[in-house]
């Protein structure tokens, strides 16, 4: 099961948008929250994908009858 990731390229429309003073720091806090999701989001697949390799190397080493 491979996550979608919902959102667009990083720096995709963000020149459509003049940004000045307090409005900058917001909008890149909102950036960073939306990396972080993503990030988080990569991480469950990893720890998904090892138990999932666990599980197929667990299985490899039965039908070898190890």
């Amino acid at each position: 099961m491979r996550l979608q990731l919902n959102n667009l390229p990083l720096g995709v429309g963000l020149g459509r948008v003049k940004q000045s003073g307090n409005n900058n720091q917001a909008f890149g806090e909102n950036i960073r929250l939306e990396l972080q999701e993503q990030i988080n989001a990569l991480r469950q697949e990893i720890e998904l994908l090892k138990s999932q390799n666990q599980d197929l190397q667990e299985e490899i080493n039965q039908l070898k009858g190890v």
